[in-house]
């Protein structure tokens, strides 16, 4: 950003009713500069920009942006701060980064950041800028800001050069800290490209350089602040450079222009004015935030280039600033409330929380919203999902019941039904957090995949690699502790056929067992006592030879603490909800948020709806009050979530590992996540075996539709699927690209998936039936 604010403009500025009132006080009476006539070459340009004259106004600037470092806006306590110097390519030059992080130790999302200055000034090491870097880390991101070679006035690096010297060194540190990334403890997988101003020119230029030369996959997103592309200004194709001129910049000169190379601008290149790109240029990017002011000469070539993102097929948000003039994001000392709203955006981007990609979605669409019959759906059919999930309110078999149903990941049905309480008769809302029980089984899997694909585990390993404590397990058979014949290995663990109980009968005949384990006080204590309790009770059978509905998942969210190190809410915060913009998941609520929670009923005696006596998230933890994180986090059952949360993590597997850019496991790793891996002729078994039916990693799997018990009907082979104890229920049909979420709140709502019996209807099967008798054109 380059601020020229002549006698005239300051009359523009205390005129205009749009811009914020603490920008026009702070533009009153301050002379940063004066309008400059054409030049008719680079070189003049540069004798007068280095004359004396020229020199002593840089001087001013500089003075003016140092005058912006704030400790109290900004503070730097709990932050690192330090400075990296490094060699660029091709030209072998000096540049330099500040890389600010969290003084955690925790592996982190990066904003790889390039400053603003039209190229040709102003330096990362500013006041302004460390103010502005130091807000960003606050977030919870490492923030690594480039000083790369500017056009005309020399920053930290000495240098100077024309277009293309500062993109080179803007790419090539970049380069430097993705291979880095393990010694600056950043996730390289997570690195957004973001800048203001020119820097909003560069961030999109390292990305279609990196196109063209095949790094794109060095960068998970970009976010580009009022980006200053178009080369040349006013244009009469972007209204805002003629109606906002003169607010805070004026840019009625050929001088910006020739300073970065006017060759470039003359032969039309993108990567030096990214105004010029074509969708060839584009296509392919990652997804991309574009951010403008609405009192910004720059606004609409901003905005211009969101649509050619958009029409490209690019994921693209473009969000806008209302009273903001060009550049006052890096001000926090001027409007300190827009920095840290655009600073916590930009964070939320790289870190996952607000998805990189999430267009146009909100609460009630965490996927794009198509029309049903744009997929293949009768629109008419699917309806008949209200009329028959009502009827089920209507009845009293059910308090609220939610439904979501995706194709080819566009959502295309989304109800509510019932109520948030029966006791207050509001509707259920549609932000609603569930207790998802069962359902935190597959996330578990997804995490422990993360954890195979580098090599931290294999199918064949032995359990006690990872728990020795189980080096001495036996099993209870016909009354008599006998050894294994076999050892227990994780692909025992991960199909639930390892032989662990749980202490609830679960159709299983070993009614000594199930006593035992609950008289062992499993849930007293924290996880690291259940494992060691554990240790000393029999297994129900030997490893490998029967399905068993047991603690297993607690044994793997042990050994995913022990070798990550992390709390398991931590892990999966940082690799699968915030990657994936689950930003309502977690094994609690926060406390101003648990009025979302519904409670949960159960069906008397008579059949009449009255609340559960236990409202925790699950049996195990009765007298949790909802929301309030255990001591004990259950990977069988501990997670809180809502039906739109869900779906994008259903929609990830369905999309074979990845959402809206951002990939959590390969299509490799969801396919054997997804396959039977019980051995041949042990089948799942609940109140008695199934048929049709395998199980893979924490998920059921169709083999059969035709014959597939509780479980198949028209779904695809190879449809995966799990539920909860209280009623929410998934699944993800590979063969017909289908994804349904439903949640409830009911006590042994979730039976009819394991076969039990339950009093009403299974609305679960019923939006099963719904769901595919609309789909008219599975082809389309």
């Amino acid at each position: 950003m380059s601020p020229v604010i002549p006698n005239s403009a300051q009359s523009k500025v205390a005129l205009d009713p749009r811009l914020d009132p603490r920008i026009k006080k702070f533009c009153a009476g301050t002379e940063l500069g004066h309008p400059m006539p054409d030049v008719s070459s680079r070189a003049e340009l540069l004798a007068q920009e280095l004359s004396p004259a020229g020199s002593a106004a840089m001087k001013r600037v500089t003075a003016f942006f140092n005058s912006m470092d704030s400790e109290a806006i900004a503070p730097s306590a709990g932050l690192s701060v330090r400075t990296e110097t490094l060699t660029s390519t091709p030209d072998g030059n000096t540049i330099k980064i500040q890389f600010i992080r969290p003084d955690n130790g925790e592996v982190l999302p990066c904003i790889y950041y390039i400053h603003g200055g039209r190229m040709e000034m102003n330096s990362c090491f500013e006041g302004n800028y460390k103010t502005w870097g130091r807000m960003i880390a606050a977030k919870g991101v490492a923030v690594a800001m480039v000083e790369f070679r500017n056009s005309v006035h020399p920053s930290a690096v000495p240098e100077t050069a024309p277009f293309p010297a500062g993109l080179n060194d803007c790419v090539s540190g970049l380069k430097w800290v993705h291979a880095n990334a393990a010694r600056l403890g950043i996730d390289p997988s997570r690195i957004v490209v973001a800048g203001e101003s020119g820097g909003g020119n560069l961030t999109l230029a390292v990305a279609m350089k990196l196109k063209r030369d095949g790094g794109l996959d060095l960068i998970r997103g970009l976010y580009s602040l009022c980006p200053y592309i178009a080369g040349k200004w006013p244009q009469a194709r972007f209204p805002s450079s003629i109606e906002n001129g003169g607010i805070v910049l004026n840019f009625d000169d050929n001088r910006a222009t020739m300073a970065y190379g006017i060759e470039a601008f003359n032969a039309g290149d993108p990567l030096a004015w990214p105004s010029f790109a074509t969708p060839a240029d584009v296509e392919g990017l990652p997804p991309t935030v574009i951010s403008v002011n609405e009192c910004d000469p720059l606004r609409d070539e901003g905005i211009a280039f969101y649509r050619l993102l958009m029409d490209s097929g690019v994921s693209a948000r473009c969000r806008q600033v209302m009273g903001a003039c060009h550049g006052i994001e890096i001000f926090p000392v001027i409007c300190p409330d827009i920095c840290d709203a655009t600073a916590s955006d930009m964070a939320n981007f790289a870190i996952g929380a607000a998805s990189p990609a999430n267009v146009g979605s909100s609460a009630s669409s965490p996927l794009p919203v198509a029309s049903p019959t744009s997929v293949g759906f009768s629109a008419e059919h699917l309806d008949r999902m209200d009329a028959a999930m009502q009827a089920e309110i209507d009845a009293g078999h059910y308090a609220g019941i939610s439904v979501m149903v995706a194709r080819h990941g566009k959502l295309v049905k989304s109800g509510r039904y019932g109520y948030q309480t029966l006791e207050g008769r509001e509707p259920l809302r549609e932000d609603a957090i569930f207790r998802i029980a069962s359902m935190t089984k597959p996330i578990i899997a997804t995490a422990m995949m993360t954890l195979y694909e580098v090599g931290k585990w294999q199918l064949d390993d032995h359990v006690t690699k990872f728990i020795p404590e189980f080096g001495d397990l036996k099993v209870l058979k016909d009354g008599q502790l006998v050894p294994l014949d076999r050892p227990m290995t994780m692909r025992h663990l991960m199909s639930t056929s390892a032989g662990f109980a749980f202490g609830i009968p679960l159709g299983s005949t070993n009614t000594k067992l199930d006593e035992m384990y609950a008289a062992a006080g499993l849930w007293g204590g924290t996880n690291d006592d259940m494992i060691a309790k554990l240790a000393t009770l029999p297994l129900e059978a030997q490893p490998g030879t029967e399905f068993r509905y047991g603690l297993q998942q607690e044994v793997q969210g042990a050994i995913l603490r022990r070798i990550t190190g992390e709390g398991l809410d931590e892990y999966l915060a940082r690799r699968i909800f915030r990657p994936l913009g689950m930003k309502d998941t977690g094994f609690g609520v926060p406390e101003g948020q648990r009025d979302r929670i519904p409670p949960r009923y159960l069906l008397d005696k008579d059949l009449k709806l009255a609340l559960a006596p236990d409202q925790s998230a699950f049996p195990t933890l009765f007298g949790t009050p909802p929301g309030v994180t255990p001591k004990m986090l259950l990977s069988i059952a501990g997670l809180y979530s809502t039906t739109q949360d869900y779906l994008r993590f259903a929609q990830m597997l369905a999309n074979g590992g990845q959402l809206d850019g951002v990939r959590v496991l390969s299509p490799s790793s969801v396919k054997l996540m997804a396959s039977n891996l019980l051995a041949d002729g042990v089948p799942m078994h609940f109140e008695r075996p199934f048929a049709g039916v395998g199980y893979g990693m924490n998920l059921g799997v169709v083999l059969g539709p035709a014959h597939a018990d509780f479980n198949g009907g028209p779904v695809g082979v190879g449809t995966f699927y799990w539920g909860g104890v209280h009623g929410t229920w998934f699944w993800v049909d590979p063969v017909h690209d289908v994804v349904v979420v439903g949640m409830v709140q009911q006590q042994d709502a979730g039976n009819p998936m394991t076969g039990r019996s339950y009093p009403v209807a299974d609305i679960r099967g019923i939006s099963r039936s719904i769901t595919y008798g609309a789909l008219v054109d599975p082809a389309l």
